[in-house]
């Protein structure tokens, strides 16, 4: 049977569109900041940005995974309540949040952190404003917004970013501190949720979701909960950010910057994978929740062929081009970013774009305990490997672990959702 993918592949171009433009000006910020802060400051604002990754899964409190399945699981008549549920997850976030402040700045009244508290604030600003926005999002991607939910974040931050810290530098002449960038970077965010808020009810009234296929009345579903969701997304992105930690601890700074700069690069090939699960997610639970099995497979495996070939392109242009990427963001890190750390980076990157479906497939069906274990136990193995590695190979030996991580966290997720889901990356026969 032909099977009609124009739904999904709508999304995937709406989604791809909207994060084209956002890499695009994203990545000409930190060309900006590389070039017009010192080493030290880069990497003491790279360190922030990934410890507001940390503190923003840490107030979400597992919502916008768990909350875009649950309306979704509303639409397919396997519960009700949409009022009710999301309700609660702004309630739940709210208390997270309230609680990861108080613990933060307890934290840096002791020294823990030395954060000057203008940052503090700041950085639990950012964090709010992230997590208010991201529900929103989850809300959206349930009701067919998957790509318009994302015009506030990607398109109007990244936008009005841009523009204020190109303004104060090339007009203003301002000198950029850390604490000036952090403040744009918070004002952005504050007027890309007014707009998001404002989108969202507009659409909400002029365009209603499309009615679905209804489950079958025998088909039987764990309840799922918001604790798996929230220590898979906390571990998560822990996992994502464990070699930034690892290095600060044992680094200066200005190692940080350098690593930093190569993993920004290697996360253009990262956005595919990004891209690809976001428009992958609602699509995956509504196949699963009516029982389609079948077309779960078929979609799925169709998804990670279009990885497998946009990710080859990509680390080959990748690759090809470092000396004219790598000069962008200045003479410093052109220099000091070897071959090797370089290279090993953008494989490690292009092991999760060809592997990475199992993760979301998993989350997005009701599965997301096993998520939460793999996760936790590459936590486990890039802390003591990353430990030993930076003490004898410096970054470049954290980046081979990071490699060694993306084969085991991959390989196990894949094996794990053909035994639960029933579902293959490619479905070749054995």
């Amino acid at each position: 049977m032909k099977l009609k993918y124009d739904q999904y592949i709508k999304q995937l171009m709406g989604v791809t569109g909207i994060h084209g433009v956002f890499l695009v000006t994203s990545f000409l910020t930190h060309i900006l900041l590389s070039n017009y802060l010192p080493a030290s400051q880069f990497g003491e604002y790279s360190f922030y940005s990934s410890l507001i990754q940390l503190f923003v899964v840490i107030a979400l409190f597992g919502q916008h995974n768990y909350l875009t399945r649950e309306l979704l699981k509303v639409r397919t008549g396997f519960s009700k309540g949409f009022s009710g549920i999301t309700k609660k997850s702004l309630g739940y976030s709210a208390i997270a949040w309230s609680l990861l402040a108080g613990a933060f700045l307890g934290s840096n009244a002791i020294g823990w952190f030395n954060i000057e508290w203008p940052i503090v604030v700041l950085i639990l600003l950012i964090t709010g404003f992230i997590v208010v926005g991201t529900i929103r999002q989850a809300v959206q991607k349930a009701f067919d917004q998957v790509g318009v939910s994302q015009l506030p974040e990607k398109l109007l931050f990244s936008a009005v970013f841009l523009l204020t810290l190109s303004t104060g530098v090339f007009w203003l002449k301002l000198d950029l501190t850390i604490l000036k960038v952090m403040f744009f970077s918070a004002s952005a965010y504050f007027i890309s949720q007014i707009a998001g808020v404002i989108i969202y009810a507009s659409l909400k009234k002029k365009q209603p979701p499309k009615e679905l296929e209804k489950a079958p009345e025998s088909s039987s579903d764990k309840p799922a909960t918001r604790w798996y969701f929230y220590f898979m997304s906390v571990i998560d992105i822990i996992d994502s950010n464990v070699d930034i930690y690892l290095i600060k601890y044992f680094e200066e700074y200005e190692t940080v910057a350098i690593y930093s700069v190569v993993k920004r690069v290697a996360m253009l090939l990262h956005t595919i994978i990004y891209i690809s699960n976001y428009a992958l997610g609602p699509e995956v639970s509504k196949l699963y929740y009516s029982g389609q099995i079948q077309k779960l497979q078929a979609t799925v495996a169709r998804i990670v062929r279009m990885n497998l070939s946009f990710g080859a392109v990509a680390l080959v242009v990748l690759l090809s081009f470092k000396n004219i990427i790598l000069s962008l963001f200045g003479e410093f890190y052109h220099e000091s970013i070897t071959w090797t750390l370089y290279s090993v980076m953008m494989i490690a990157q292009f092991v999760n774009v060809a592997l990475g479906a199992p993760n979301q497939v998993l989350s997005s069906t009701g599965f997301e305990r096993y998520n939460l274990w793999v996760y936790a136990g590459g936590v486990l193995l890039q802390v003591v490997l990353g430990s030993i590695a930076l003490h004898y190979y410096n970054i470049t030996g954290m980046a081979i672990v990071t490699l060694i991580s993306a084969f085991y966290w991959n390989g196990l997720t894949h094996f794990i959702m053909e035994r639960k889901v029933g579902v293959k990356i490619l479905p070749f026969n054995r």
